[in-house]
């Protein structure tokens, strides 16, 4: 039997091979880093007594 290809890899390979998932991707991903900013605002962390380090 051949050695067969990670997974990633040939998810990879896809993406590559077709450019209008890629800037799918990337569009993607700088939405999901805007909500990372988002949620990890000071008030998360502690910063704000009143929520005393609590989210929501």
């Amino acid at each position: 039997m051949g050695r067969q290809k990670c997974w990633k890899r040939c998810v990879r390979e896809f993406i590559y091979c077709k450019p209008k998932l890629n800037r799918r991707l990337l569009c993607i991903c700088r939405s999901v880093n805007e909500v990372c900013e988002i949620l990890n605002t000071d008030i998360c962390h502690g910063k704000n007594k009143r929520k005393n380090g609590k989210c929501g």
